[in-house]
């Protein structure tokens, strides 16, 4: 128990953290204005009804009715006064909190997004965490109301003597065991359910994704999609059904003992009333089947709260991993400041090898001066594309260091390096935002400069800057080819200077005449920038100032295009078929 309350408290710090008042507000309404109400209910009756019973007149009962509702209604103005405050403060809570999940995310290692665990929990605390936080704060004050409810209940009863309780607690004991029992069942029931469901989800975006229309239609890959959803779907029905089986019977008893228990009360009090004449007076008699039924709802309402409370501390676990992922890189920034002057970089007996992977890089050497230009080619998986995530620091070495402007890369400043670090990977992202919006994700410009970034590098008419890209709110949003894609990516490039300009295939959907035009175009406008181009397309880079061709993980060659075309090894090779082909 004392892990599951620590577990609460985990999900009420955000609350705390956000917003005090709206917490403050929640405790006062639980424990006093909820339980005012429900005992004022309670004692109302039986205060009118001894009052008639002694001989009152209708004036003093008047008074007494006047006082109650006066109570009540009171109560529950307040009680709408605070919820009202509370709905509003609730909303931009949850609103600030689901954001600490994405910032959780931005700023973990690159290396956990290989890591299908890392997924798995990411994707259960996006679904998981503001609802739980929700649930968390409807136990607390379910748990606080309970309580106070109870106490005036219990106040009320002890007038008929204490076993009324002694049958609550054995109540509440046996049904809190129960509902253990149940929240394990469900907590399984989840696990299970969620790669499962990670498949479903799968298959339903490959279904409605724009990008695999053509495929769908083409190919068999409905059938295979189909297969991966019908089989999912499968084991959800498989593992519900399992699992429903033991928890309905749960359910079932601890809701028979709870029946058992209240009927058990009613005997005992009305044998008090009776039989052995030790209560007498009709109100009393009210009040107290009335207090028993309230405090027999409110003992199923405690277990019940003590049982999620339980849950949600199962259901916890997978969000505290996620938020306690370590990542040294993200949380362990240098201190050095990149600017955009040109950089130099030197590789020093550089390895790296995944986790859990074959592939490494081995043995990397190499030295970049200032404004230099360089080519990375070679075959695919031999370590080009991994070469570049280093120089961005999305991973460390393992052995070896990275030098750039002679400091060791973990001394910079991770913000600064990346930003002046310009990147064009194979695959151009474009985003439901407007093109202009697409075109500064590096640095903010005014229209003029949006302006003649398009008229430069986009090769498209009659488009605005503020039109939106893709459709996914806009139905006139722009929908770019593969080549414009790519057209779009490198013109993100002409938007600041740049230390480092990194192109991992930037111009494989372009015909070569684009392809010249835009590069030489980048080229132009970052002329003192160190360049290093990763290319399959070894025309593009014959003129860089040298070339590294990369087999295995490991540099087999090293030189320009004319020294390596001499050297008769895998660049020549590699050159050669190609030219070949553009002969054929």
């Amino acid at each position: 128990m004392t892990k599951d309350f620590k577990n609460l408290a985990f999900l009420l710090k955000p609350l705390w953290e956000v917003n005090k008042l709206y917490v403050l507000l929640v405790l006062v309404k639980s424990i006093f204005v909820a339980p005012i109400l429900l005992v004022a209910s309670v004692l109302f009756m039986q205060t009118v009804i001894n009052a008639i019973e002694r001989g009152a007149t209708f004036q003093e009962v008047v008074v007494i009715i006047i006082v109650f509702v006066g109570i009540m209604c009171a109560s529950n103005l307040l009680n709408v006064a605070m919820e009202a405050y509370c709905k509003v403060a609730r909303t931009k809570i949850y609103i600030e909190i689901s954001k600490t999940i994405y910032t959780k995310a931005h700023g973990t290692d690159y290396v956990h997004y290989d890591n299908p665990e890392f997924y798995d929990n990411y994707t259960w605390t996006i679904r998981e965490y503001t609802a739980k936080i929700n649930e968390a704060t409807e136990s607390v004050k379910g748990l606080l109301t309970s309580v106070g409810t109870m106490a005036g209940m219990v106040t009320i009863i002890l007038t008929a003597g204490p076993f009324v309780l002694l049958i609550g607690a054995a109540v509440m004991l046996a049904t809190s065991f129960l509902r253990k029992r149940i929240n394990k069942i469900e907590l399984a029931e989840s696990e299970e359910k969620n790669p499962l469901e990670r498949k479903l989800n799968y298959a339903e975006r490959v279904f409605y994704n724009k990008e695999y229309a053509a495929d769908m239609k083409s190919t068999m890959l409905k059938n295979y999609v189909t297969d991966i959803c019908d089989n999912a779907a499968t084991g959800i029905v498989k593992t519900v059904s399992r699992h429903a089986k033991r928890g309905i019977a749960a359910y079932g008893f601890a809701n028979v003992i709870n029946n058992i228990g209240q009927a058990a009360s009613m005997v005992y009090i009305a044998y008090e009333i009776l039989v052995s004449g030790r209560i007498s007076g009709a109100g009393y008699f009210a009040g107290l089947v009335s207090a028993n039924g309230v405090l027999f709802m409110n003992l199923g309402a405690l277990t019940q709260q003590f049982a999620q409370v339980n849950r949600m501390s199962l259901y916890t676990v997978k969000i505290r991993e996620f938020f306690g992922v370590s990542s040294p890189i993200e949380e362990n920034s240098g201190t050095v400041v990149a600017d955009a002057n040109p950089f130099s970089l030197q590789f020093k007996n550089v390895n790296f090898a995944y986790p859990n992977s074959q592939f490494a890089l081995k043995n990397i050497n190499m030295e970049i001066k200032k404004g230099q230009r360089i080519a990375i080619v070679g075959e695919n998986g031999a370590g080009k594309t991994t070469f570049t995530k280093l120089l961005l620091r999305l991973y460390d070495v393992s052995s070896g260091e990275i030098l750039i402007n002679g400091e060791n890369i973990s001394r910079y400043e991770l913000s600064s390096l990346r930003n002046n670090i310009g990147v064009l990977f194979q695959q151009t992202n474009t985003y439901a935002f407007s093109l202009a919006e697409n075109l500064q994700l590096y640095n903010k410009l005014d229209h003029g400069q949006v302006q003649e970034i398009i008229d430069t590098a986009m090769n498209v008419r009659d488009i605005q800057p503020s039109q939106s890209l893709t459709r996914e709110f806009d139905q006139d949003g722009l929908v770019f080819s593969g080549g414009q894609n790519q057209r779009l990516g490198l013109a993100r490039l002409l938007a600041k200077d740049f230390g480092l300009l990194i192109m991992d295939e930037p111009s494989s959907a372009l015909d070569p005449i684009s392809e010249k035009q835009i590069l030489d175009i980048i080229f132009k406008r970052s002329m003192h920038s160190t360049s290093i181009m990763i290319a399959h397309r070894l025309s593009t880079v014959r003129d860089f100032d040298l070339i590294h061709v990369f087999e295995n993980g490991s540099i087999i060659e090293s030189g320009d295009h004319d020294a390596l075309m001499t050297l008769k090894g895998k660049y020549f090779e590699m050159f050669t078929n190609q030219s070949e082909n553009y002969v054929k």
